[in-house]
């Protein structure tokens, strides 16, 4: 409690509470969110961080993004690689602050966690010939801004995802995430939601980047240039307390959206709006994630940027199903950026059972890009672009 009087920072959890210190223990790969706090004659003050000015010293040495919110309110400390576990770090922030727009002062405070032990084995997270290893993830809660919060945490909490992996590379994993038909355990073929996530395991530790999701929450369709999830999975493959979600879009591409979040002064001085919280996930099996019978890939075809997938498919109907092409760098091994909302498309045979999909304005590097061809959730085939 600063009183009448006095600057601080306070340490905001992925769930929205705030803390003079952080409590243990801190996911190894969360963003770390502080709040400024600023009391003047009994009047909490307009006041926020000078993104510019952050100063961010850990130890043991760790490299952190700083991603403001709206006003410089909160900043967000974003890991560029998962911390080690079950260590003690220390982590100085320092930096300039506005009070009304007028700089007014500065801040310097020192912090003290602990990241997560790892006590149980990782997670397969394989690719197998008939199955895969595949998640629900739901219950999105968006804490930071609360605004956003008030606006429509039930549409919020109605997210869900199913995701699989679809292909893996020593700790590096590609998650293709997107959305299920309520109350049901299959893939919402109607919907946009489409995004190929990188993916890097540590022990039980990981990280999720990914870029171009459309969220659907019962409102305007949200189009978020990034999404990142960090947590580490239990010994049931699932994932909950203090799981670290942020999530950035330009408030310019949101049309109607945009322009409410410019209007409350929630973006921030890039444009952006920066929303954290977090999510939950379980492990997932069923039809989805496993090799569709009657269902055979024929072949890959080619024409500039559009690539074809074409399929022999025997009671396997187009209209119940959500098939894509999903684009890896062979060398990286991470996922190429395409909005997979607006590049996939899908054609059905004379039966209605599933005869090619199609992905346009591939960013295609022959002999390095690797086309996974996807069934709902399953890679059912795995070709080098030529």
């Amino acid at each position: 409690d600063l009183g009448a009087q006095g600057v601080d920072l306070y340490y905001v959890t992925p769930g929205g509470r705030s803390f003079l210190d952080i409590p243990d223990p801190v996911q190894r790969g969360a963003a770390l969110t502080f709040r400024l706090a600023v009391r003047n004659a009994g009047r909490t003050e307009d006041a926020g961080l000078v993104a510019s000015s952050v100063q961010v010293d850990a130890t043991p040495a760790a490299a952190f993004d700083v991603v403001e919110q709206a006003g410089g309110q909160w900043i967000n400390l974003i890991p560029r690689a998962i911390l080690a576990a079950g260590t003690d770090y220390t982590i100085r922030v320092r930096s300039g602050y506005r009070v009304d727009g007028v700089d007014a002062g500065a801040v310097d405070k020192t912090f003290g966690f602990r990241t997560v032990s790892e006590t149980v084995a990782p997670p397969a997270l394989a690719v197998g010939a008939n199955e895969t290893s595949a998640f629900e993830i739901r219950n999105l809660a968006p804490y930071q801004p609360p605004l956003i919060v008030s606006l429509n945490q039930i549409g919020f909490d109605s997210v869900d995802f199913l995701a699989s992996v679809i292909d893996r590379r020593g700790d590096d994993f590609i998650l293709w995430m997107t959305a299920a038909v309520p109350g049901e355990n299959r893939v919402d073929p109607a919907t946009t939601t489409k995004i190929a996530m990188d993916g890097t395991l540590d022990g039980t530790s990981f990280i999720l980047d990914g870029a171009n999701l459309q969220l659907v929450t019962g409102g305007p369709p949200i189009d978020v240039r990034s999404f990142r999830i960090a947590s580490q999975f239990d010994a049931a493959g699932a994932f909950d307390g203090g799981t670290s979600v942020v999530a950035q879009a330009g408030c310019l591409d949101l049309g109607a959206v945009g322009i409410f979040l410019l209007l409350f002064d929630l973006c921030n001085t890039d444009g952006d709006f920066v929303s954290v919280g977090t999510i939950r996930g379980e492990t997932f099996d069923g039809a989805p994630n496993r090799r569709p019978a009657g269902v055979t890939f024929t072949g890959l075809t080619r024409e500039g940027t559009t690539l074809t997938a074409h399929f022999t498919a025997d009671g396997y109907p187009l209209a119940a199903h959500s098939p894509a092409i999903v684009l890896v760098d062979d060398v990286t091994g991470k996922a190429v950026n395409v909005n997979y909302r607006t590049a996939l498309s899908a054609l059905a045979d004379a039966e209605g059972d599933l005869a090619s999909v199609t992905l346009t304005g591939a960013p295609v590097v022959p002999g390095r890009t690797r086309a996974i061809i996807v069934t709902d959730l399953f890679p059912i085939a795995s070709v080098l672009v030529e």
